[in-house]
């Protein structure tokens, strides 16, 4: 498996990343280029949670969100990213339940939730998948009136796997190797209705 999209080691030598790194950013910039649809602050402002666990792939996606002016906070399991948006889970990974006050939780969601506009969550991520983790964050979502949208990043392109990433809560599928073209116009589509819904 290869830094352009397949799951490798999950710890890389730092110099071989940044060379890595460095050649994905330049032939993905060449592409976006001569895309007209993808200006240079295409994600100005959006702040996104990603949730990758491949540092070559994490360090891609998160150098070429930042030049299309997002603010990115990248995350290496999915338990990370459960906590990152407030979601109680106890010591086992699993949804606790306890909360001080039913009103306190959903104060604390809103705060967290309304951080991040987007989560593009590898499916298969270390220590709590990406299903696990978008199950919980939508239990912890009820009663708030948020619904922050999850992108599924899987090397896995079946239907089957397509309709599982749907059926646990999340909002697109998107396959590796990235194509960053698809992603970034799957984040613009994706937050413009997540901003029509909070005008309403």
């Amino acid at each position: 498996m290869n830094e352009f999209g397949e799951r490798t080691s999950s710890h890389c030598n730092n110099e071989e990343c940044k060379i890595t790194c460095n050649k994905r950013v330049s032939l993905l910039q060449q592409s976006m280029r001569s895309n007209s649809c993808v200006t240079k602050k295409s994600l100005d402002g959006l702040r996104i949670l990603l949730a990758e666990d491949t540092p070559v792939l994490q360090r891609v996606a998160s150098i070429m969100l930042e030049k299309l002016g997002a603010r990115v906070l990248a995350v290496g399991d999915g338990l990370q990213a459960v906590k990152a948006l407030n979601c109680e889970v106890d010591s086992e990974g699993t949804e606790s339940g306890q909360h001080s006050s039913n009103e306190k939780r959903i104060s604390l969601a809103k705060m967290q939730f309304q951080s991040f506009y987007l989560v593009p969550m590898d499916s298969q991520i270390l220590k709590m998948d990406g299903y696990r983790a978008t199950k919980i964050i939508r239990k912890s979502e009820d009663g708030t009136g948020m619904h922050i949208p999850i992108v599924a990043l899987t090397a896995h392109g079946m239907s089957s796997d397509e309709a599982k990433c749907m059926e646990v809560g999340m909002n697109a599928y998107l396959t590796k190797p990235i194509d960053y073209e698809l992603m970034v116009s799957t984040i613009m589509s994706l937050t413009r209705r997540k901003d029509s819904m909070d005008e309403e």
